[in-house]
């Protein structure tokens, strides 16, 4: 349990990620 968790958040940190780049 809790497998795809990690690749959840990673997916989530990386979208933010992406959408405070195209914010700026």
């Amino acid at each position: 349990v809790g497998q795809g968790v990690p690749a959840l958040v990673e997916r989530l940190m990386s979208y933010i990620d992406t959408f405070k780049a195209l914010q700026r």
